[in-house]
């Protein structure tokens, strides 16, 4: 009986410690497997920021190209309001002019009118 327990014991002992390798190794992979699953879920979570942060920046892209688009239309809106209110003394003053010329025109049609009643 001896002898078979040692055959058995010689047999089992091989085998448990081959399949403990086994457990191990399956534990291993196992940890290697979820380690690879987080680096994969941060991946993914980083590849969805800048997909959002590449919109963003062609909201933004989009704006500076309306904006730039729009600039030579604005520029001449802004230089015809400059160049009116630059005129616009000038154009203040040919009018005081023009009336006063009116106003000495009528005064001399009424100095006329009452030297010529007289």
């Amino acid at each position: 009986m001896d002898h078979i327990g040692i055959d058995l014991l010689s047999t089992f002992v091989p085998q448990l410690g081959l399949g403990v390798f086994i457990w191990y190794l399956l534990q291993g992979l196992s940890r290697q497997v979820d380690a690879l699953k987080s680096v994969v879920n941060a991946q993914k979570d980083t590849i969805e920021v800048m997909g959002r942060r590449i919109e963003e920046t062609e909201k933004i892209g989009g704006i500076y190209k309306t904006l730039l688009a729009d600039l030579p239309g604005e520029l001449d809106s802004y230089n015809l309001i400059v160049i009116r209110r630059s005129l616009l003394p000038q154009k203040m003053r040919l009018f005081c002019n023009c009336k006063a010329k009116r106003l000495q025109q009528s005064k001399r049609q009424r100095t006329q009118s009452v030297k010529s009643k007289k």
